[in-house]
Formats: structure tokens, sequence, C-alpha cells
């Protein structure tokens, strides 16, 4: 699995709250995070494998069903190619380089 949680925008994560800590989980909201949770299912089937790209778009894959509609109804614009479009194993963020944003 390639992470349990993951950064979408600021202050909001997609997590697989099942799979968490709950004092990880209190921490995170101390801090003042949301989270879309991802069911473990997903999570383990690289649904959280996506790329924040930044000003809400989110780079994620077909197969990711029900966190591409939580994210979308969170307002971020999602993009989900079908992955076997790359390779036939890993997802979209594995595939990436690593991202460098201008601050301005």
């Amino acid at each position: 699995m390639d992470g349990l949680v993951v950064p979408l925008a600021p202050k909001l994560l997609a997590a697989c709250l099942n799979a968490l800590e709950d004092w990880g989980i209190q921490q995170l909201r101390d801090w003042g995070f949301d989270f879309l949770d991802v069911s473990y299912r997903e999570a383990k089937n690289l649904g959280v494998n996506f790329v924040a790209l930044g000003n809400d778009q989110v780079l994620s894959m077909k197969g990711a069903n029900d966190l591409n509609a939580k994210m979308r109804a969170a307002g971020l614009k999602v993009y989900d190619p079908d992955r076997s479009m790359f390779t036939l194993g890993g997802g979209v963020h594995c595939l990436c380089q690593a991202l460098c944003r201008d601050e301005g």
C-alpha cells in the first residue's frame, strides 16, 4: 500500500481512517486537517496513489471510483485516466517525478 495518509490540498487529506490509530487521527484533526476517508479495499488497490497538482486539481486514476467521487464533491478537479494507458502496474504517483512548483 502506498500510504494511508496523503495530502490533497492545504488542510485536506485522503486517509484510510480504518487503518490508522485513533491518536494519529486526533492529532491531525487538532492540527486543523480534514479527511476524505478512503476504504481499506480502495487504498490497497492503489486508490491513494494520486498526485495533488495544486490549484485544487488532482491526477488520480480510473478505478478509484469512491475517492474520485469524494474529491469531486469536495470541489477538486479530478483527472482520472485509465492507468493501463501508462503501465500494467503501479499508480500515477509512482509514475511521476517530483513536481517543482513556483512559489508565486
